[in-house]
């Protein structure tokens, strides 16, 4: 009896997990296991600041940011910051690949899919197949 190879764990990372990385967990959901997840430090839409609250917010998002790591074989970011990010977390920088994508794309924008799809088969060998 051979065993059967598990899907790997794929996650995908942008400032705010609401276009980039959701539209990269989308279309791969069929050839890895997916999540995705917004790495941005800072609330949206306010300004830095360092009032006790949202200090501590900020250390509870880079514990779920670290485990959403730990769950992952293969980290997908979408530019360099975001992997700063991950590393200021504590993840394994052997597993995060950046795609240099910018924030200017809406969800399952047909440029961002090409982007990505150009993406993963650069940094993994991995062709997926349109549907």
């Amino acid at each position: 009896m051979t065993k059967v190879e598990e899907k790997k764990k794929v996650l995908f990372c942008c400032t705010y997990g609401a276009n980039r990385s959701k539209t990269g967990a989308r279309i791969y959901k069929n050839l890895f296991m997916t999540k995705y997840i917004g790495v941005g430090l800072t609330p949206l839409g306010k300004k830095l600041n360092h009032d006790l609250d949202w200090m501590e917010d900020r250390e509870k998002r880079k514990k779920q940011i670290k485990e959403a790591c730990d769950w992952a074989d293969i980290i997908i970011v979408m530019m360099t910051g975001h992997k700063k990010v991950l590393l200021s977390c504590g993840c394994n920088a052997e597993k995060v690949f950046v795609l240099g994508i910018k924030d200017q794309y809406d969800f399952m924008d047909e440029e961002l899919v090409s982007l990505i799809d150009k993406g993963i088969e650069k940094h993994l060998n991995i062709k997926r197949v349109k549907k």
